[in-house]
C-alpha cells in the first residue's frame, strides 16, 4: 500500500474518531502516522484537531510544519487565519 492510500485511510479514521468524540485517540493515530512518514496532509489534520481541542499554539505549529512541507497545502491559509484570530484586538472587549 502506498503512502497516499495509507494517509487517506488515516484521515478517514481520524474523522470517524472525531465525530465519535474520541479526540485523544484521533490525535494518537495522527501522531503515529506522522512518525511513520512526514506528510503535509497529516500535519494539517493534526493542526485542525488540536485547534478543535483548544490547543491553538500547537495547532499553529502543526499548520506551519504542513505549510513548510507543502506550501500549496490548505495549512498555509489555516495558519494565516489562526494568526489573525490570535492577533485580534478590540479595545472595548476583553481579549484572553
Amino acid at each position: 500500500m502506498n503512502n497516499y492510500s495509507n494517509n487517506n485511510q488515516v484521515c478517514k479514521e481520524v474523522e470517524r474518531l472525531t465525530a465519535d468524540g474520541k479526540l485523544d485517540a484521533a490525535l494518537d493515530l495522527l501522531d503515529d502516522a506522522i512518525k511513520a512518514g512526514d506528510d503535509a496532509e497529516l500535519h494539517y489534520q493534526r493542526g485542525r484537531l488540536l485547534w478543535k481541542m483548544g490547543r491553538k499554539t500547537e495547532a499553529m505549529s502543526a499548520y506551519a510544519t504542513a505549510s513548510q512541507l507543502d506550501p500549496s497545502s490548505p495549512a498555509t491559509a489555516a495558519l494565516e487565519m489562526a494568526r489573525e484570530i490570535m492577533n485580534f484586538y478590540h479595545r472595548d472587549r476583553y481579549n484572553p
